[in-house]
């Protein structure tokens, strides 16, 4: 006669997920800065992914001027996610350059 038993071990992750954009408010055109800035998903693993309306977006240099908002959602391997928001503004060399004077009394 011969006798087995079997185990099953399942280790659960339940750390949370953590997702960050460090972005000034104000961005010049063509500055790099990865997106996100900064994740964690645990030891399950897992993916980050940021975007700008429908279109997937890894870099702020691919944005042209204006104002944007970008979504940031990062999921880990056990199915948990935050998600991010933030609005930017890309300006110009010419507009940041030109923000610094603000000491302007007009006299």
């Amino acid at each position: 006669e011969v006798a087995y038993s079997s185990i099953t071990i399942n280790k659960i992750d339940n750390e949370e997920p953590t997702i960050e954009l460090v972005l000034d408010d104000q961005i010049v055109a063509n500055e790099n800065h990865v997106l996100p800035t900064n994740y964690t998903v645990g030891k399950s693993g897992g993916n980050a992914s940021c975007s700008v309306g429908e279109n997937q977006i890894t870099n702020t240099n691919t944005l042209e001027v204006g104002t944007y908002e970008i979504k940031c959602i990062v999921t880990n391997n056990a199915g948990i996610s935050k998600e991010l928001i933030k609005n930017i503004e890309v300006i110009t060399e010419e507009e940041n350059s030109s923000s610094g004077d603000t000491n302007n009394t007009g006299e």
